[in-house]
């Protein structure tokens, strides 16, 4: 496995020059937000936010690339106004908060949508149908009251119905314990080879798997294009941060890819550089030393 470099390893001298050589191309920067921009207490640090808003005043722009929906990122789109045209629900939706105008979007087929409502009723687990303004549970359980704090909103809950289902849902989160509940998951990515899976952690329970389902057209090398051309850049003149296995399409895609220090391995090989965990002002440390 390819062992990417430590951005704390560099020397100032040779810091400089991967600055005069690459970064100084960079035009706009690509954030994931779990793990990334929010560290284990799901926050942004002040650290973080700092940066943001030193690079932005230097004309970069900046934009989110999350697995999560566009209203569970509008807060810190607005807040910091990380608000140029991403890619939201793991490659299903291309969204310009800033016009808010739709750019893409690739909703689940109605048959699909039953199938993993059934596996996951029979298999007991937590699962979520997220449409463009919200997300839906049947019932409650131990995942909700976290996973409310997590997006900052509540679900609607609502029996499934064949109505929801054909509203267009775009994304179908499934909720496992990675120590209890892995083998569920398993058996549901097994059923189903034609969707794509896309799981990660977040920093603050690492224990727990997000696993979100999308359709195959939903494709991220295909979306990081159609990006491109929206915002008139070339790969070159792009970065993408992130640290979960979602993010490994825009790190190697972007000009320069760099991955958390709370990523795994395989993440890591894909990047260009590895900066610090998320806690360690992982994000602050990227783009303060690079841009």
């Amino acid at each position: 496995m390819k062992i990417s470099p430590q951005l704390s390893s560099f020397s100032n001298k040779e810091l400089d020059q991967i600055r005069a050589q690459r970064s100084q191309q960079i035009k706009l920067v690509y954030f994931d937000i779990d793990g990334t921009l929010l560290d284990s207490n799901a926050e942004l640090p002040a650290s973080a936010a700092k940066q943001i808003a030193r690079i932005q005043s230097k004309g970069i722009k900046t934009a989110i690339a999350s697995g999560r929906a566009v209203f569970a990122a509008q807060s810190y789109i607005q807040q910091h106004s990380i608000n140029y045209a991403g890619i939201f629900y793991t490659g299903a939706v291309l969204f310009d908060p800033a016009n808010n105008q739709l750019l893409a979007s690739y909703s689940l087929a109605f048959e699909d949508i039953q199938q993993i409502i059934q596996i996951a009723r029979q298999q007991k687990m937590h699962c979520e149908l997220y449409t463009i303004d919200n997300y839906y549970i049947e019932a409650p359980t131990r995942y909700t009251e976290f996973h409310t704090h997590y997006l900052k909103q509540a679900p609607v809950v609502i029996p499934f119905s064949d109505e929801l289902m054909r509203q267009g849902i775009y994304k179908i989160q499934l909720v496992v314990d990675e120590n209890t509940e892995l083998e569920k998951l398993i058996a549901v990515q097994k059923q189903l080879p034609h969707l794509t899976f896309a799981s990660g952690h977040g920093a603050d329970r690492p224990e727990l798997i997000f696993s979100s389902v999308v359709s195959a057209e939903a494709d991220k090398n295909t979306g990081f294009d159609k990006l491109c051309k929206y915002h008139g850049l070339k790969p070159s003149e792009i970065m993408s941060i992130g640290d979960a296995g979602s993010d490994k399409v825009f790190l190697q895609a972007a000009g320069i890819g760099i991955a958390m220090g709370n990523a795994s391995d395989d993440v890591k090989a894909c990047a260009d550089y590895v900066t610090y965990h998320v806690d360690d002002n992982g994000l602050a440390n990227a783009l303060e030393l690079l841009l």
